[in-house]
């Protein structure tokens, strides 16, 4: 599964991110950045594509399907099992029809020890940026206005997070991102045999504190490793 994760970069590097490989139509006004510990419920960035172009925004991580009477109403599932996108009816049309990439640099995952569960940060080798494949969707709040929401698509976890977890976030290369985005592409299940599990390697990972448990807390000694 996928419950937190982090765009820790500035504003700066992640403009240069997007512009070595994306014709970016739109960016939001204003952008929150850094972020160490983005937990469900908040708002993260978003990169969706309409064939033309990609557009950059805020969705709500916490999916509600556009069919919902509101974005109170109902489950707000924050992870989708890649194996079920396609058969699920809560998910089907976003998988089919909205799909989406988060921006990221880190993520978090738990070990389930004795003493309790213990968290551990994994990114890129040289802490470069990545994309975490998800499914989005558009309902309405109780005061009528617009609110895209997302949920991280999972998958069977690679090598890298062996002992730690069985499942693992999508996580995808730039040119793979393309791939998953493109509304062309409708069969999911294709998509996801061609993506797959990363090779190991793709992620090093550490053992964090504890604190990251805590939505609250959201600041650079999060990513201080333990060991």
């Amino acid at each position: 599964m996928c419950g937190r994760f982090t765009l820790a970069m500035n504003l700066e590097t992640l403009k240069q991110f997007l512009e070595a490989d994306y014709q970016i139509q739109t960016l939001p006004e204003s952008i929150d950045l850094p972020r160490y510990n983005i937990a469900p419920g908040q708002k993260a960035l978003a990169l969706v594509s309409d064939g033309i172009g990609y557009r950059v925004g805020y969705m709500q991580w916490g999916f509600v399907p556009s069919w919902a009477d509101s974005s109170a109403s109902g489950p707000r599932p924050i992870n989708a099992r890649g194996e079920t996108l396609a058969s699920k009816p809560f998910f089907r049309e976003a998988a089919g029809r909205r799909r989406c990439v988060l921006l990221a640099d880190g993520f978090y995952e738990w070990e389930t020890r004795d003493s309790g569960k213990v968290p551990y940060f994994f990114q890129r080798p040289g802490g470069e940026p990545f994309l975490l494949g998800g499914i989005w969707s558009k309902t309405r709040d109780g005061e009528g206005r617009a609110v895209p929401t997302f949920a991280i698509v999972t998958t069977r976890a690679g090598r890298d997070l062996e002992g730690i977890h069985e499942r693992m976030p999508l996580a995808m290369r730039r040119e793979e991102s393309k791939q998953w985005m493109d509304p062309e592409a409708t069969d999911v299940s294709a998509l996801l045999k061609d993506l797959g599990t990363p090779e190991a390697g793709f992620f090093e990972r550490r053992e964090v504190s504890s604190r990251v448990n805590s939505p609250a807390n959201d600041d650079p000694s999060l990513l201080k490793g333990l060991r």
